[in-house]
Formats: C-alpha cells, sequence, structure tokens
C-alpha cells in the first residue's frame, strides 16, 4: 500500500486492543540516505491546551488501514507526558551540515 503523506496526517492513530484515540500524524523524520522513515509525530488536538507530541517508530505501528493508523498497546496517554519531556520543534528545517546528521 502507498499513501500520502497529507492523506497520512488525516488518519487517527489508534491502540489495536483498547482503540484509545492517539491522535493525528503531524509531521514525520526522515533518513536522507535510505529514504525511510525514522519516527511519526503524533499530536492530540485539545481545545484551549498544548498537546504533548508522542513519538513513534514504525515498528510500533501494526497496520495502516484507509481510516486509522493501529499502534501496539504498550502505547498509551500516560506514556506521552515522559515522552514529551523534552519539546520538538517541527517547523525549524536543519540548517547546517551538523544538525543535517542527528
Amino acid at each position: 500500500m502507498r499513501v500520502e503523506l497529507k492523506k497520512l496526517k488525516k488518519l487517527t492513530v489508534e491502540t489495536e486492543k483498547n482503540g484509545i484515540n492517539l491522535g493525528r500524524i503531524v509531521n514525520m523524520e526522515l533518513d536522507t540516505k535510505s529514504h525511510q522513515v525514522i519516527k511519526y509525530f503524533v499530536v492530540k488536538k485539545r481545545l484551549w491546551s498544548r498537546s504533548p507530541r508522542l513519538l513513534l517508530a514504525p515498528s510500533q505501528i501494526i497496520r495502516i488501514e484507509t481510516d486509522k493508523i493501529v499502534v501496539q498497546d504498550n502505547i498509551e496517554e500516560s506514556q506521552i507526558k515522559q515522552i514529551a519531556k523534552q519539546p520538538v520543534n517541527l517547523n525549524k528545517a536543519p540548517t547546517t551540515q551538523a544538525e543535517m546528521k542527528k
């Protein structure tokens, strides 16, 4: 299955057995040499609050369906806060060679 990024960003991310809605993909990080996805950035939008970001590795994704992305059940909302302690600037592109190698 092939999917465009704009379609991928519209899909909800849910846990497999519990069906917990973790949010939507807002961005992803690619390896420029292998052209593989390194991680997905997931955010659950809430009114009047800043949602923490969840980082998903491709290995945590069980399947991508036409209406949702299903992930392992060991990813829970309580873990999102621990993962999101270090904020990630999704809008800042690397500007130097050193930043691109990170």
